[in-house]
C-alpha cells in the first residue's frame, strides 16, 4: 500500500503535477518550445530584415541559400548563431544563442523529426509547421546547458540532471541496504497509535511515558530515536487536526480510513517511511565517509546563531521550534542540521557544486539514454505568430 497516497486520498490534498508538455500536444501549447515559457510568442520587431521579401518562405529560402555558401567553413556555427540572431523570429533564440536542448515531444513533430535525422553540424532544408518555416542546424549535446524545463519550473543543466539522477540511484541503494536490517524496539511495537494522539500535537501531555532518547527505529548502528520520529509526526498530524478542526468534526484515530487500516495506522507508517528515508541519508554518508570538519560545524553554529538572534533569544527559538514545527528540544533540532548540512557535503563530495564535478561520460550516457539532442534554428514566422 502507498502509505502517502492513502494519506492524501484521506485529507482530500490536490497534487498539482508540472507536465512536461510537448510541443504539439495541442493548440494551446505547440507554442512552448519557441519561448521557453509559457508566453504566446509573439512576432519580434525590429529585425531590420533587408532582403527584400515580406513573404516568410521566400525570407527563409534566402537565408538558406547564404547559409549554403558557407556550409563547412570553420566558423560555419558561429556563422549561422549571428544569422539566428540576427534573423530569427523565434523569441528564444537570444535566451538560448547556443541551441535548445530537447527531446521528442518537447518540439512540434516536424521539428524534432528533422533534427534527429541530422548530423552534427548539418543543416536542414526548409522545414514548415504551424509556426512557420524553420531551418535547423544540429549540434553536440552541450552537458551545462539546460534542456528546456516544464512551464515555470528553474532550469537544470544535464550535468545537474545526470548528478540528480545519479544520485537517486545511490540512495536507492543506501536505502535497500538499511530496509534489509530494519528493527523496530518493543517501545515502537508497544504504541497504542490511537492514544498518543489524544492531545493532538502536545508532545508533554501526549508523550509523557517516553523518553525522547528511547531508540525506536534501527538499522545496524543507526538509529531513530523517539524524539526524531516524533519530527516525521509532526507536520500529518497538525495537518490532520487542522481539517478536522476546520470541518468542525472530531478525529476518529480507532477507525478504519483505507484498506483496512485505521487514521492512526496511517499516520506513523507515514511517518516510519520517512524516518527510514533518514536513515538511508546517514548510511550514505557513513558508507562515503563524510564527518563534517570543525570549520563545517562552526559555520553551521553561525548559521543557528543569526536565526536565533531574529527571536530574540534560544529560549524563545526553541519554543517556536517545539510548537511550530514538532521538536522536542534546541538540541533535536541542531541533530537534524547536523545531518542535512552533512548530507549537503555529501552531494559536493559526490557531484562538486552543483554537479560540476559530474564527469562528461557519465553525463553522455544520460542524453543518450533519455534521447537528448541539441539544435539551433531560424525560424521565419507565418503571418499571425
Amino acid at each position: 500500500m502507498n502509505i502517502k497516497r492513502a494519506l492524501a486520498i484521506l485529507l482530500c490534498i490536490s497534487l498539482i503535477m508540472l507536465t512536461v508538455a510537448g510541443c504539439g500536444s495541442n493548440d494551446d501549447d505547440e507554442y512552448y518550445y519557441e519561448n521557453g515559457d509559457d508566453t504566446t510568442p509573439e512576432r519580434t520587431p525590429d529585425l531590420d530584415f533587408s532582403f527584400g521579401s515580406s513573404d516568410p518562405l521566400e525570407e527563409a529560402e534566402e537565408i538558406l541559400r547564404l547559409l549554403n555558401a558557407r556550409v563547412g567553413t570553420d566558423n560555419f556555427i558561429e556563422f549561422f548563431r549571428e544569422m539566428m540572431l540576427e534573423h530569427s523570429e523565434d523569441p528564444g533564440s537570444h535566451s538560448f544563442p547556443e541551441g535548445y536542448v530537447f527531446r521528442e515531444g518537447d518540439m512540434v513533430p516536424e521539428f524534432f523529426e528533422a533534427a534527429i535525422s541530422l548530423e552534427y553540424g548539418e543543416i536542414s532544408g526548409i522545414v514548415e509547421t504551424m509556426y512557420g518555416y524553420h531551418i535547423i542546424l544540429r549540434v553536440p549535446v552541450d552537458y551545462d546547458s539546460a534542456p528546456m524545463p516544464p512551464p515555470g519550473a528553474p532550469p537544470s543543466s544535464l550535468r545537474q540532471l545526470a548528478a540528480m539522477e545519479d544520485f537517486r540511484f545511490q540512495y536507492s541503494q543506501w536505502l535497500s541496504a538499511v530496509e534489509a536490517n530494519i528493527e523496530y524496539s518493543p517501545e515502537y511495537e508497544a504504541l497504542d497509535l490511537a492514544i498518543i494522539f489524544e492531545h493532538g500535537t502536545d508532545f508533554e501531555l501526549s508523550f509523557p511515558s517516553f523518553n525522547p532518547d528511547t531508540i525506536m527505529i534501527s538499522s545496524g548502528d543507526l538509529s531513530i530515536p523517539w524524539a526524531h520520529l516524533y519530527v516525521f509526526l509532526f507536520p500529518i498530524i497538525t495537518e490532520i487536526l487542522e481539517s478536522h478542526e476546520a470541518g468542525n468534526m472530531e478525529v476518529e484515530w480507532h477507525e478504519e480510513a483505507f484498506e483496512g487500516y485505521t487514521l492512526a495506522e496511517l499516520v506513523i507508517e507515514y511517518a516510519t517511511d520517512e524516518a527510514i528515508s533518514f536513515i538511508a541519508y546517514l548510511y550514505g554518508m557513513e558508507a562515503n565517509n563524510i564527518i563534517l570538519s570543525d570549520d563545517d560545524l562552526s559555520t553551521l553554529d553561525e548559521s543557528i546563531d543569526g536565526i536565533i538572534a531574529i527571536y530574540g533569544s534560544k529560549e524563545d527559538f526553541e519554543e517556536s521550534l517545539r510548537e511550530n514545527s514538532g521538536y522536542y528540544d534546541f538540541e533535536t533540532f541542531m541533530d537534524f542540521a547536523i545531518i542535512e548540512f552533512g548530507v549537503s557535503a555529501l552531494v559536493e563530495a559526490l557531484y562538486g557544486d552543483e554537479g560540476s564535478g559530474f564527469p562528461d561520460a557519465r553525463v553522455a550516457q544520460y542524453a543518450e539514454a533519455n534521447g537528448f539532442l541539441m539544435a539551433m534554428h531560424i525560424l521565419r514566422m507565418k503571418p499571425g505568430f
